[in-house]
């Protein structure tokens, strides 16, 4: 009986002992999650901390940034607060704010804004002297301005060139391409040479091989060349009296990349004839005439078409871009 009731003990004292281990580990487990717990909510708060305080910073410096720059923006061409007048004749589109050079002391030129603030009513199409403001604005938000004046002239509107009287003229004349010691023949003649397109492509093809001295191109210098479809209407002026300016049949004139010169080239040509065979063929695939004169002598013809196409005040010697009040947009050639 005695060790009945000491085998009851023993198993009561080994079910207590294990109790009471369970009862441990179950709190060790609980202890550490919760360190756990603690030491990752400290990570995040002082990640959080950190990520704040940085962005701070960054507002701080871009803010102190902002308030230590003051200075505007400067015109690079401006002089006493002013650009360079601009002139163009009525009807011609332009970009006001090309070629305007600003400088910062923080913002980069490309991040500059440039525009317009005041346009002062200023009208393409309609002459007169209009003063436009320009503003340009750095990214502290400083600003500055200038004024440009800009004088839109009138143009007297040639619907019709009118050859003959004091401007003579000859059709189809043979060997007018032809070379000759003193140059190509037609420029001895001061007579504006008409020419239809067949006739003028032989003339070409036929004499362009001795002209060694301006790399087999018939030279040309200091006149006008007139292209017309067969209808007369003109389809493109060449012009070289000083300003070298080419006229398509619109009335725009552009005097940069030209496919030709004004100048004598022995090795790659130069002149008024440079690529006008390919100029011609494009522009008169169903034929047309070319019409063309130099300046010998006195130059009577070449003067009198300056001022039917290009200038009406024309009185001798070289022209400039800005004094051409003629547009020529829808004229025709008369021959009289």
């Amino acid at each position: 009986m005695f060790k009945q009731i000491i085998a009851v003990l023993l198993i009561l004292s080994t079910l207590v002992f294990a109790a009471c281990g369970d009862t441990t580990e179950t709190t060790s487990d609980v202890a550490s999650e919760s360190a756990e717990s603690k030491i990752e909510s400290t990570d995040n708060a002082s990640s959080d901390a950190n990520a704040e305080s940085s962005a701070d910073a960054e507002a701080s410096v871009e803010e102190s940034k902002d308030e230590s720059d003051k200075i505007p923006p400067a015109f690079v061409d401006a002089d006493n607060g002013k650009l360079e007048a601009i002139t163009h004749n009525a009807g011609e589109e332009i970009d006001i704010l090309s070629g305007i050079t600003v400088r910062d002391n923080v913002t980069a030129d490309a991040d500059i804004v440039v525009s317009v603030s005041d346009d002062g009513g200023y009208k393409a199409d309609v002459a007169g002297t209009y003063t436009v403001t320009i503003e340009a604005k750095d990214e502290a938000g400083n600003t500055a301005t200038v004024t440009v004046e800009i004088t839109v002239k009138e143009m007297a509107a040639q619907k019709e060139i009118v050859l003959g009287g004091k401007i003579p003229y000859v059709k189809n004349e043979a060997e007018a391409l032809s070379y000759t010691p003193a140059g190509t023949k037609f420029r001895t003649t001061d007579k504006v040479q008409v020419m239809d397109k067949d006739f003028f492509l032989n003339q070409y093809n036929e004499y362009y091989k001795d002209h060694t001295n301006n790399g087999q191109v018939p030279y040309f210098p200091n006149g006008i060349i007139l292209i017309t479809d067969k209808d007369y209407n003109l389809v493109q002026a060449r012009f070289a009296v000083g300003e070298t300016v080419q006229i398509d049949s619109e009335g725009n004139l552009t005097n940069s990349d030209l496919a030709w010169t004004n100048s004598i080239d022995a090795t790659n040509a130069g002149g008024m004839f440079k690529n006008i065979v390919n100029d011609i063929k494009s522009l008169l695939p169903d034929g047309g005439y070319i019409m063309f004169v130099g300046n010998p002598g006195d130059s009577v013809c070449r003067n009198e078409l300056v001022k039917q196409i290009f200038y009406t005040g024309y009185a001798g010697g070289p022209v400039t871009l800005d004094q051409c009040d003629v547009s020529l947009a829808g004229a025709k050639v008369k021959l009289g």
